[in-house]
């Protein structure tokens, strides 16, 4: 019987790095003022990617989930918009970041003219990990983590296609594939084709918002404000003004 135990647990000893094989991971440390809702489809990308994104924000405990979150990391980003959340991570764990020796990307998007810096990382990889990141949208957090996973494995960067800008000022609509429309006359004639009306004999209904909205995946307000406003007959016009590269 003890044999047989000893055997079992062999056959399951080779076959378990198989069954749980470890991903690298990437950690993303912020604050409340950045809605958890990017981090979970950015959580999601990663998996599709066979990368595990652990996230943080360190004022919803003591900088606890923080400090796990950051533990073997291979790399670190760092969404601090505003000196505010700056100051909350530094006193959190930015002893923390400093003694380590992961990557590090800091996006500080709120406190021009610093909007980004880059730790242990090479200029040029910085720049293209702050623009993935920045523009969002579903096709930057894949090409995100894409990257990512190419540059772990040493593989070519160059065949992770680049960042994805939103244009400098847009129109959404959630049932576009695209999500956003440049220019305002593209617009109303796709809006007309797609719902079988002319746009001229409805009430134009319009609304600005902050091109963040789009980028980090916010956007179920917007996308009941869209459905509300056809409903009630009226041909919705949700516009920014300028992206965030801008």
């Amino acid at each position: 019987m003890r044999v047989f135990r000893w055997l079992v647990w062999g056959v399951l000893a080779l076959n378990w790095p198989l069954a749980v094989g470890a991903a690298d991971k990437v950690a993303v440390v912020s604050t409340k003022f950045v809605l958890e809702r990017k981090f979970q489809l950015m959580a999601e990308a990663a998996r599709l990617q066979g990368l595990e994104l652990a996230w943080a924000q360190v004022d919803r405990d003591d900088g606890g989930a923080a400090r796990r979150a950051l533990a073997g990391a291979k790399l670190v980003i760092v969404d601090a918009p505003r000196t505010d959340d700056q100051a909350q991570i530094e006193k959190a764990v930015g002893k923390l970041l400093r003694e380590g020796r992961a990557p590090v990307l800091h996006v500080n998007i709120m406190s021009p003219p610093t909007r980004y810096r880059a730790e242990n990382l090479a200029p040029d990889q910085g720049e293209r990990l702050f623009n993935y990141y920045i523009n969002g949208t579903a096709a930057n957090r894949q090409h995100l983590f894409a990257y990512l996973n190419t540059w772990l494995a040493g593989g070519d960067l160059s065949q992770v296609p680049e960042p994805l800008a939103l244009p400098n000022g847009g129109i959404y609509h959630p049932d576009y594939p695209q999500s956003v429309f440049a220019d305002l006359p593209a617009y109303l004639d796709w809006w007309s084709q797609q719902t079988g009306k002319n746009w001229q004999n409805q009430p134009v209904i319009a609304m600005e918002m902050s091109s963040s909205y789009i980028s980090d995946g916010q956007t179920r307000m917007l996308d009941e404000t869209v459905q509300a406003l056809e409903k009630a007959g009226g041909v919705p016009l949700l516009f920014y003004r300028a992206s965030r590269m801008a």
